[in-house]
């Protein structure tokens, strides 16, 4: 629940301001399987959007900049991760 709270201040997991992301390509694939209600399309649009994340970081691997897009990625997955425990029960 930490999650709706930092949303609803306009802050990320680790109180990072996301919204400088907002046009990264990797952002709508995570904004899509945060908003995901069915239960029964949440994995595939989890799943997409990690993939998205993973390979947005590995394009950042070649950089030393982007410090602030590292940390929202970051902070994306955590949420990604904290979404499988409490609404798919994984471990």
């Amino acid at each position: 629940m930490i999650f709706a709270l930092c949303a609803a201040q306009g802050k990320g997991v680790l109180g990072i301001v996301m919204t400088d992301n907002a046009k990264l390509p990797w952002r709508q694939q995570y904004e899509d399987a945060v908003a995901e209600q069915d239960l029964a399309k949440l994995p595939v649009k989890l799943t997409a959007a990690e993939d998205a994340i993973l390979i947005r970081q590995m394009e950042l691997a070649k950089t030393s900049d982007a410090k602030q897009e590292r940390r929202a990625l970051t902070e994306a997955i955590l949420h990604l991760r904290a979404i499988q425990i409490e609404k798919l029960n994984y471990l």
